[in-house]
Order: C-alpha cells, then structure tokens, then sequence
C-alpha cells in the first residue's frame, strides 16, 4: 500500500493522535486502510481547536438539536426587538421631549422676571418702615396689696396707626423698688395694660415697660 500524503496523510494522523469514543466511519475502505471516524474529527477539532468543549448532556435531550430548542423556548420569554420598539414608541422622544421643556421659559428668562421684583433686603428696608414699635415706660409706680393699676401710655405716632400691646415686662422700680415679681397683667388692651399686686400685704412699688405696634399710613 502507497504512503499517504496531504489529505490522506492528515487523516491518518487523525486516527492515531487522537482516541475518541468510536462512532459511525465517514471513510471506508479496505480493512488496512486508515479509516476516519465522526467521533475522531470531533475528537480532533474539539482538543486542537478548543472548540465545542461544553458538555449538553444535561440539556433537553442531549442532543444538539434539543438544546437549541430548549435555549430557543427561554429567548421566547423575552420581548422581541419589535415589542420593545412597540413599547418604546408609546414614550415621547428626545427631540419631542426638547420641543415641550422649550414652552417653558429658560433658567436666564426666569432670573429676569425674579429681578423685577424687589429682593429679600429691599423689602427688609421697605417693611422696617411699614411696621414700627415704640417703648412707653411707667416707673415708680406704687400698688397696694390686692390692687390693680391701669398703665395707659399716651399714644401718638406721626403718620402711623397703633395697632396694640405686642410685649411688656414688669420689674421692680428705679426707685425704693419691690415685690415687682408679685405683680401679674391682668389685661392687656390696644393701648392700656392691667396690673395686679398678688402680695397679701406688701405694697409693690414697679417699673411697667410696654411695646406698642404701629402701622404706617397709607
């Protein structure tokens, strides 16, 4: 029998470099030839080419066949390219996104709206000289025991409205002052205060401070 060469050289290399699990001959020939077998080539092209090296047994049947059908039936639980882009259609583009944020004035047009209107210290200025407060003192006042005094500061404030009592203190008097802390508001009205001495039988003798607020007039 003549050596082979090229083609035939290749099979038979095949046949003694590799052992796979016999399978059907694809060569036939007379019981001396080299004969090349399915499981052989496969055998060859899995170790020298690293390729189809992932075992299916455990899918579907084993077979090729069968994995594919089963890998095919876990695609089919995902949406297809056209149901997405179905889906994705319902949503607006960019550009019609753009064309609707464009109806809506830009960060530059609102701060020259919000400059026509005066700032957090203009209307500061412009309220200190809306609203004002002035401070009306009693001193040396002398209450007996179970007494009341009526403080009725004399109000008066060019252009301005007084709109009532808005704070007061009490305390002892600048002069022979006590029992300030015995003394206690009985009322508090629009421009006259109320005190009572609760000492059961000292005089209270007191300093009243009163704080009225005042409107402008407009």
């Amino acid at each position: 029998m003549p050596e082979l060469t090229g083609r035939g050289k290749l099979i038979e290399n095949l046949e003694e470099e590799t052992q796979p699990a016999e399978e059907t001959n694809i060569v036939t020939g007379a019981a001396k030839m080299r004969r090349l077998t399915l499981g052989r080539l496969g055998e060859f092209l899995r170790t020298h080419l690293k390729i189809g090296n992932k075992d299916i047994s455990g899918m579907a049947d084993g077979t090729v066949t069968g994995a594919i059908t089963q890998l095919s039936g876990k695609f089919s639980q995902y949406p297809t390219t056209a149901q997405m882009n179905s889906a994705l259609s319902q949503y607006p583009t960019t550009s019609q996104m753009n064309t609707a944020l464009s109806q809506y004035p830009t960060t530059s047009q609102m701060n020259t709206a919000l400059s026509q209107y005066p700032t957090t210290s203009q209307m500061n200025t412009a309220l200190s000289s809306f609203f004002i407060v002035r401070e009306y003192i009693a001193d040396n006042v002398s209450i007996n025991s179970g007494g009341i005094y009526k403080f009725t500061p004399t109000l008066g404030v060019s252009g301005y409205t007084p709109i009532g009592t808005v704070g007061f203190s009490i305390g002892n008097a600048t002069n022979s002052g006590q029992n300030g802390s015995y003394c206690m508001v009985t009322t508090s009205y629009k421009s006259s205060i109320g005190l009572r001495n609760m000492h059961p039988s000292a005089v209270a003798r007191v300093k009243i401070v009163a704080y009225v607020l005042y409107i402008k007039n407009v």
